[in-house]
């Protein structure tokens, strides 16, 4: 978290860019060079051709042949692997003539424009959305959801039973008039909606990088693999350390072990992924442990070596903190031993959670308000735009004003009360804000939102009595925008502009350019998903099945929401106020105490599902660099950092080559991460 006033710490030890190229000249590794300035257009039209690609490989590879998270954890997957084949690419254009291959801010550019693409389109966003469009119609009648197509929005989603049945069943194509023409008109309504809600999300970024990039110096861990990566053009140090292709074989040979394993259960396997112990714990109140693993991920526990010491530690003390609290919540009798945790009962971790997410997002706008105010000013005259800055404070604080007014204007078109709508997408901002604030900072690896989510605060604060049915049903169709924040673009957003900022890109054309992104990502994923459900069918056997089920949640939950009618929750609201006031005091006591070892962000983390299989790679992670740190100093520990990314490095380029492989021969492969 950020600080109000400062504090003399110890100094920290370098991001791994600064330590892997510590003695290099200048951002790039090498004085720049005037003597060739590329087209403007180059990097650019490379990725929008590649955004189309990733988007397929986004939904083939994780709903076919079920190898591959394209996109879903922090530092994604997908783009870090097209991007190690652009740079391959680029080392045979630089030897049959140098002025083809791509600069390193080029290369970042590429870069940014890929983890933007496959997120707007990724988990949580349209992977989550599209399948519940016509879901509602074509799973009525064994649900009993005929009653509720009277109040649903024409133009939410296809009608016609044949189009709605092709899509389920496969065998069939996209590519007919009748069922393009079924589907243009909900694919244009939420493609407006999605870009909105990017618009909004990247003004807010212009807003917020002064204070969090400039001000702050927030460290970016997720940034630190890829910057490492286009260095010189993809030509730096980093691709010819011996200890970062250690890292590199270590986990790609594990990962590649596993997948033999997958295809030939004979042959030994390794174990990375969680393994289950919470069944040892029998006796009471231990047995009210609830899910608890540990995991050996090499993605993990690199990309935790790059985050301070006081995060990496948090993170996994906290989770263990909510651990106990079960156990105590058990002992008391508040809780049965064999029931999971779940909204409105204690020990309300969830609901603690959804405070701590508030809680971040205020004390992060509080620590701003400076530059955030001068930013205002000047929007209000009209300044034109800094230099260090993306866009013009006009734009930011208008486009993000507009932005918000715009999406609360539709959905109070389409049935919502104004204010409803607008409290509903200010909650959801400020998670957004949280989100972004994690990645930037504490690098996460897999973040979730809080399970007590933006719908959940609003019903707990003002009951449902007072909606109609039109609002709820409203309502369940805007679920997924607050249901899973693993594919949230928001931080990515960021983390490109201090990826043009580090990689001497173009900071003055990045905003536009990640916006161009955002269009073709949501554009692309709406594309990969209906071409990819025609041909396998989304409720068959040859997809997977979680995803059809998450598109029947929202309508599972509005049948709950007529029926029930839940009043006020006053407990989620006193649990909700705690978790804020626990962030705050968290955040006060580091702004206080240099002494202080605990991190809010932790304690934000350890009350989502973030944890559940990250808390040991983390444990691993901080006791790993603890050690380093105490015995060998900052020397051993720059020594070191580049293994470290080398695991990361392994364990994406080498699942994705295994997904080519399963792809290649049409089958199902083993799935390296989480599960």
């Amino acid at each position: 978290m950020s600080r109000a006033v400062p504090v003399v710490r110890p100094e920290p030890p370098p991001s791994a860019a600064e330590a892997v190229t510590a003695a290099a000249p200048g951002r790039d590794g090498a004085p720049p060079s005037t003597a060739f300035a590329p087209p403007v257009w180059r990097a650019p039209l490379v990725g929008a051709l590649l955004i189309p690609i990733s988007a397929f490989c986004a939904v083939y590879g994780y709903t076919i042949i079920q190898a591959v998270h394209w996109s879903q954890q922090s530092l994604k997957l997908g783009p870090v692997f097209l991007l190690t084949v652009v740079i391959v690419l680029n080392a045979l254009l630089r030897l049959v003539r140098r002025r083809w291959a791509l600069s390193a801010g080029e290369l970042g550019l590429v870069y940014s424009m890929l983890v933007v693409g496959v997120a707007i389109g990724g988990i949580g966003m349209v992977q989550f959305h599209v399948t519940g469009l016509p879901a509602v119609y074509y799973f009525a009648a064994t649900n009993g959801w005929t009653a509720l197509h009277s109040a649903i929005p024409w133009w939410f989603g296809p009608r016609d039973p044949e189009v709605i049945g092709a899509f389920f069943r496969g065998n069939s194509t996209l590519y007919q008039p009748g069922v393009l023409h079924e589907w243009a008109v909900p694919v244009l309504f939420w493609t407006v909606v999605l870009l909105l809600l990017a618009w909004t999300m990247l003004c807010l970024n212009a807003l917020l990088r002064r204070q969090w990039v400039d001000g702050e110096r927030l460290a970016f861990p997720l940034v630190q693999l890829p910057l490492e990566m286009v260095r010189e053009g993809g030509a730096s140090p980093f691709w010819r350390n011996p200890l970062m292709w250690a890292g590199f074989l270590l986990a790609g040979g594990a990962e590649s072990i596993n997948s033999i394993n997958y295809l030939s259960p004979s042959f030994p396997a390794i174990p990375i992924k969680p393994i289950r112990l919470e069944a040892n714990f029998t006796a009471f109140p231990w047995n009210g442990l609830g899910m608890f693993a540990v995991a050996f991920y090499p993605f993990m526990i690199g990309i935790a070596y790059l985050l301070t010491l006081d995060v990496s530690f948090s993170c996994w003390f906290f989770y263990l903190i909510t651990k106990a609290e079960l156990i105590l919540a058990t002992a008391a009798g508040w809780k049965d031993p064999n029931s999971l945790v779940g909204l409105g009962r204690p020990p309300y971790t969830m609901e603690q959670g959804a405070g701590a997410f508030l809680g971040i997002a205020m004390f992060a706008l509080w620590t701003a308000r400076q530059p955030l105010a001068e930013a205002w000013r000047e929007a209000l005259r009209g300044a034109p735009r800094r230099t260090e800055e993306v866009v013009s404070a006009r734009v930011a604080w208008f486009g993000a004003l507009g932005g918000v007014l715009a999406v609360t204007a539709i959905f109070t078109w389409c049935g919502l009360g104004f204010w409803t709508a607008l409290a509903l997408f200010l909650i959801y901002f400020l998670f957004q804000v949280t989100v972004t604030r994690i990645v930037v900072e504490a690098g996460a690896g897999w973040h979730f939102a809080p399970t007590c989510n933006a719908h959940q605060l609003l019903f707990s604060s003002l009951g449902m009595h007072g909606f109609s049915p039109r609002e709820l049903t409203v309502l369940a169709y805007l679920n997924w925008i607050d249901q899973d924040y693993r594919d949230s673009p928001m931080p990515h957003q960021l983390e490109g502009m201090k990826l043009a900022q580090e990689s001497r890109g173009a900071i003055h054309r990045v905003f536009w350019i990640l916006m161009l992104a955002a269009v073709l990502g949501a554009v692309c994923a709406y594309w990969a998903n209906l071409h990819i459900y025609y041909e396998y069918g989304a409720a068959t056997a040859k997809s997977r099945p979680w995803i059809t089920t998450v598109g029947l949640a929202p309508f599972r939950q509005l049948k709950d929401w007529l029926v029930t009618r839940r009043p006020t929750d006053i407990a989620t609201l006193q649990a909700a106020g705690g978790g804020l006031a626990t962030t705050g005091l968290l955040a006060l006591a580091r702004q206080r105490f240099t002494w202080w070892p605990f991190h809010p962000i932790g304690y934000a983390i350890a009350n989502t599902q973030s944890l559940d299989y990250m808390w040991f790679p983390f444990f691993v992670a901080w006791g790993a660099k603890t050690a380093v740190l105490r015995y060998g100093g900052m020397r051993l520990y720059r020594t070191t950092l580049p293994f470290f990314l080398g695991l990361i490095l392994g364990d994406y380029v080498v699942p994705a080559l295994w997904f080519l492989f399963g792809w290649s021969i049409r089958t199902q492969m083993y799935m390296t991460f989480p599960h």
